[in-house]
């Protein structure tokens, strides 16, 4: 391999394992909800909840993420963050109650908030403005890729493997090589800390001050376009709900919900 192609693999494959990190936790709810459900007596509004707080943590946390990566570099903040999701992960495996199991997932979601925004960074400093987007397309792949493994492989897992509460941190985490999330998150901080490459993904920013990163966010926060992108984007949120088998959705949802939904979804 040349060195141009040892570059780029150091740069893409790394922040690839924790895009598809991102992904599998954001989507294991919807196989693990009926364990979840038999174990600690779990309701819809729950379920529900547990979902929803992976994205609150996840996208508050994405305004200062902005100027963390601006000030730090993509190495440094995606490798500390990780360790956040890492012990989320490890909490949720352990709990016994539904505020440990959300905590535990607001952690995992605050982990794994720049774990697309630091690849893109990364890019950008790295790949030349022709080659972005091929490899950032390769990237939302490997996220995509990180919802199916939590999907079928995760339901056809052995019955220790994939049983109850305690095997949360036991999902196969393929591109990683770990016998589980919390081991494969751990690995994937120190790949992306040892294996990236330094230089301009270690160095501090100097070209971009926080009140410039500011001022950049009140603009886009203040457009209409902006709005209305988000508005047309934000149900992409909830299809991680529905990774599910079809036949666990009315678990996930309320009667009262599925008399309003299920026909205007399937038909009368």
């Amino acid at each position: 391999m040349g060195s141009a192609q040892a570059v780029a693999a150091r740069i893409f494959l790394p922040f690839a394992a924790g895009y598809f990190l991102s992904y599998l936790y954001r989507t294991i709810n919807a196989v693990l909800s009926p364990y979840l459900v038999a174990e600690l007596r779990l309701d819809a509004t729950d379920l529900g909840l547990l979902t929803s707080v992976y994205f609150l943590t996840f996208a508050a946390f994405q305004l200062p993420l902005g100027m963390l990566l601006d000030r730090f570099g993509p190495r440094r903040v995606e490798a500390t963050l990780l360790l956040f999701a890492a012990a989320g992960a490890e909490l949720f495996a352990v709990s016994d109650s539904a505020l440990e199991l959300i905590v535990g997932r607001g952690l995992i979601g605050l982990g794994v908030s720049a774990c697309l925004m630091a690849s893109f960074k990364a890019f950008v400093l790295w790949f030349p403005a022709a080659r972005l987007p091929a490899v950032n397309g390769w990237v939302l792949a490997a996220g995509g890729l990180g919802a199916l493994v939590a999907t079928a492989p995760v339901e056809a897992a052995p019955a220790s493997v994939a049983a109850v509460v305690p095997a949360v941190p036991l999902v196969p985490v393929v591109p990683v090589g770990a016998a589980n999330p919390v081991a494969g998150t751990v690995v994937v901080v120190v790949v992306v800390v040892v294996v990236v490459v330094t230089g301009a993904l270690g160095a501090l920013s100097d070209t971009i001050s926080p009140r410039e990163t500011v001022d950049e966010i009140f603009v886009v926060s203040t457009s209409v376009p902006s709005w209305i992108a988000e508005v047309l984007t934000s149900g992409a949120a909830a299809f991680s709900i529905w990774a599910g088998p079809p036949e666990r959705m009315p678990q996930m949802i309320t009667p009262i919900a599925a008399s309003a939904t299920m026909p205007s979804a399937i038909g009368p």
